[in-house]
């Protein structure tokens, strides 16, 4: 059985240090003591999934004081349990998690690095998206621009009938960064499909 536990800064400190920092590139990872801060602050937390008494993922979320929809931030499994179906298990035990623990959250946001030709890792980014879609996610007509990358966003609905779109997203984004990162250097738009 698979569980999501919310971690302390100390434990996700040690993440951090541990996996993060091979995990993800170093230009897509905030600082430590940002994302600290942000948990800190009640707008940010850490979780860790759980199998057989061993964390075999983890995962960072932006929830906002205010407002029905979150943010996946960061999301990996181990590398020793990739391709083992962890994935698929941490959707469902995050669907219990979030109606437990954060019931009025209707639905979460997943920003995924847009899918272009011309790039290298066009394949790696398709992979992704068809990850999330094979986990429930649905692709939404909103896209946006965080200091210089575009990303596709997908929706993962914790309640039937939930929709997320532009609007729920740039609240996101004004609670999660500073006034003057949010007017230079974030875009959200809406794309007809």
């Amino acid at each position: 059985m698979s569980e999501l536990v919310k971690i302390t800064v100390e434990e996700f400190t040690q993440i951090y240090r541990d996996y993060m920092e091979e995990d993800f590139p170093k230009d897509e990872l905030k600082p430590l003591k940002r994302m600290t801060e942000m948990m800190q602050q009640g707008l940010c937390i850490a979780t860790k999934l759980m199998q057989e008494n061993q964390m075999r993922a983890y995962a960072i979320f932006i929830i906002p004081p205010k407002g029905a929809y979150m943010l996946l931030d960061y999301f990996a499994v181990k590398k020793e349990y990739r391709g083992t179906g962890v994935g698929h298990s941490f959707f469902e035990a995050l669907t219990v998690f979030i109606k437990n623990e954060y019931p009025r959250i209707q639905g979460m946001l997943i920003e995924s690095e847009r899918i272009e030709e011309d790039k290298a890792d066009v394949e790696t980014r398709k992979r992704r998206i068809a990850f999330y879609r094979d986990c429930g996610c649905q692709m939404t007509q909103v896209e946006s621009n965080l200091f210089g990358v575009d990303y596709s966003v997908l929706h993962f609905p914790f309640m039937a009938g939930a929709e997320a779109g532009e609007k729920e997203l740039d609240f996101i984004y004004q609670t999660m960064f500073e006034k003057n990162h949010y007017e230079n250097d974030v875009r959200v738009w809406h794309v007809e499909k």
